[in-house]
């Protein structure tokens, strides 16, 4: 019995050997097009990346320089607040004598009237450190508030010190005279504490007074108007005060 076989292949591509040629050359096209564009693609990426890469350094480089800035900026009111004081320190020591001295007059009058029996251990110029509770005894005066620190044999010869001190508010005025035109506004006891305290080679046992004064300077400059009205109404206020 004999076979029959049968070709189902096209006639074209039994007379065509190359048939193929055409479909690999339009996938050969399609893939180098494709690969192209997605070359193409990656590209314009990598260009987008490293612009990005290039503003985010530029990014980081302005916010260092800004915070250097920010930093001569914060340390700016400290240094203008310096400049204030030296410069109102220039004024006060170029103004007058009266302000040029001031602080030394100041110490030659503590020490002039300081009696015996009262010696002191601490002078300091400037604002008192006081708790919230105890005011600041001249907080309008222009002048110096001096914080005396200093013990007494007893409060006998401190009331004299003190009283010695308000009398400078009656002291007449003489223009020649620095030492006469300074005197002393206010006066506040802070603290008098009685202790006992060894003294003297034989150490001798002492009921000392242990006290705190702060007081405030003025100037007849600041204060105008004729001498003694103005004097006669500090005392009395000063009284009152005291």
């Amino acid at each position: 019995m004999a076979l029959i076989r049968i070709n189902l292949i096209p006639a074209e591509e039994l007379e065509d050997k190359y048939w193929w040629f055409p479909d690999v050359l339009i996938f050969a096209v399609t893939l180098t097009l494709t690969t192209f564009c997605v070359e193409f693609y990656l590209d314009i990426t990598r260009d987008e990346i490293a612009r990005l890469d290039e503003e985010r350094e530029e990014l980081v480089q302005n916010i260092q320089n800004l915070q250097r800035d920010l930093e001569r900026y914060n340390n700016l009111q400290e240094k203008i607040e310096e400049l204030k004081s030296t410069k109102d320190s220039l004024i006060q020591i170029t103004k007058s004598k009266l302000k040029r001295y001031e602080q030394v007059i100041i110490l030659e009058h503590i020490q002039n009237l300081k009696p015996e029996g009262v010696w002191l251990t601490k002078i300091i110029f400037g604002d008192p450190e006081t708790d919230p509770n105890s005011p600041n005894p001249n907080p309008s005066s222009q002048g110096e508030i001096i914080t005396l620190m200093g013990k007494a044999l007893n409060n006998i010869v401190l009331a004299e010190f003190m009283t010695m001190i308000k009398s400078t508010q009656n002291q007449e005025v003489e223009k020649s005279n620095l030492r006469s035109q300074i005197y002393f506004s206010t006066i506040n006891l802070q603290t008098a504490n009685q202790e006992e305290e060894s003294v003297g080679e034989d150490e001798t046992v002492l009921n000392l007074m242990t006290f705190t004064i702060i007081i405030s300077s003025s100037t007849r400059e600041d204060i105008g108007g004729d001498k003694e009205a103005v004097s006669r109404r500090i005392f009395k206020k000063k009284i009152e005060h005291f």
